[in-house]
């Protein structure tokens, strides 16, 4: 171990852990929902057709479901509305 100037100093720092995502619950039908993309093979080798699910997570029941041909935000708020 060397020692005097020059000498090496080994410092350890753990990073913070990271805080936990909040649990939500719902205590009742319609406050919670929770969204799902899907994506579904077709019979043509790299293309897809897109499931937009929503869950009541409270019932744990579909509420709301489409497929779609491309990806787009605007298919899943219409799906949401």
């Amino acid at each position: 171990m060397p020692s005097g100037r020059g000498q090496l100093r080994r410092i350890c720092r753990f990073a913070a852990q990271p805080a936990s995502p909040q649990a939500l619950s719902a205590a009742a039908p319609n406050p919670l929902y929770s969204g799902e993309l899907t994506y579904l093979p077709t019979a043509i080798k790299g293309q897809f057709c897109y499931l937009c699910l929503f869950l009541d997570m409270f019932t744990r029941q579909i509420i709301g479901w489409q497929v779609f041909t491309e990806e787009s935000s605007h298919y899943a708020s219409a799906v949401a509305g």
